[in-house]
């Protein structure tokens, strides 16, 4: 039995793959652990490749020491890539037809603004209420398209039958009773530190990177067209797509070095200051925009919970109430 997760991302994909999904788990995760050919297969076909450049035939499966280990992958930039999340599982079930996946969700305003950090660090420099409007204009192939969970469920049981959906705030609320869930559904007996793994930055840190962005452009701050580097499209696309990489992207990625760097040194004074380690920018939004999402997500919400038993108005979840 393999095993499939799928994110979403900002919902403890970086806890999981460092603490569950590990050798010392019997766990090899394709992505995570290579060898190299299979990381560029997933990055730059699996997951992203039209069907007419799409290379159906993956890599050999690497040979390991340990007897029983479960090969899988463990990806959350696949229900944020650019193919339609359908097809990647078709992909997928082709290769390993008996997987086991797991879905971890979030609520939609906290995963919102999560993904406005994420997309900061690689180079966005527009506010957070620009960036919720254009991921609403690109619903149809962005994220946006992805936050109703119920579909997302759905679609995922039409292509397996093993399927296990926890949302991210048990983790925060019952730690235990959520890796209790995790072991249960991959059969394991885990122990998992649950220390936050990244810490989001102050709203201090946050602002200064996107002002910083802003004069010194890299990433998502690019032209549409622009070669982007490997931080935002996964490492090796070059040797795929047999191009030599364009030197533009090694200044982008000085450039987000750089930046980050500087961001957090020059936040690590200002944060000296009263009141400027504040985190209130989140609060305010999920605040703000709390009947947008209302409207948006929360017939899908009230779906999901009646389908698995699950209340997520009591999760912090918006409902159609």
């Amino acid at each position: 039995m393999n095993f499939l997760h799928v994110g979403f991302a900002k919902a403890a994909s970086t806890l999981l793959q460092h603490h569950y999904f590990t050798y010392e788990n019997n766990s090899h995760n394709l992505l995570e652990h290579g060898p190299h050919d299979w990381r560029r297969y997933i990055q730059h076909n699996l997951v992203s490749a039209q069907s007419s450049f799409f290379q159906s035939t993956p890599p050999a499966l690497p040979e390991v020491e340990l007897p029983k280990v479960t090969f899988g992958l463990s990806d959350e930039g696949i229900l944020d890539s650019p193919l339609d999340y359908s097809v990647v599982l078709e992909r997928w079930k082709k290769l390993f037809p008996n997987s086991r996946v797991l879905i971890v969700i979030r609520s939609q305003p906290d995963l919102v603004f999560s993904l406005f950090v994420q997309y900061v660090r690689a180079g966005y420099f527009r506010g957070i209420r620009e960036f919720t409007e254009e991921l609403m204009w690109n619903a149809q192939q962005g994220p946006w398209g992805t936050f109703k969970f119920d579909r997302i469920y759905e679609i995922t049981k039409e292509h397996f039958e093993e399927v296990k959906l926890i949302p991210f705030e048990l983790l925060r609320s019952d730690a235990s009773a959520f890796v209790h869930e995790l072991n249960l559904f991959f059969e394991r007996d885990v122990e998992v530190n649950v220390d936050r793994v990244r810490p989001s930055p102050s709203d201090v840190h946050l602002d200064l990177m996107r002002n910083l962005n802003r004069c010194f452009k890299h990433g998502l701050g690019l032209r549409v067209m622009h070669p982007q580097p490997s931080y935002v499209t996964g490492e090796g696309r070059d040797i795929v797509n047999q191009i030599d990489p364009p030197r533009i992207n090694e200044r982008s990625s000085r450039r987000r070095k750089n930046i980050r760097i500087w961001s957090h040194r020059i936040a690590s004074v200002m944060e000296r200051l009263p009141s400027s380690k504040a985190t209130t920018m989140r609060s305010e939004y999920v605040k703000r925009y709390g009947d947008l999402f209302v409207q948006a997500f929360g017939q899908s919400n009230e779906n999901l919970s009646n389908r698995l038993g699950i209340d997520l108005a009591s999760l912090g979840y918006p409902i159609s109430r």
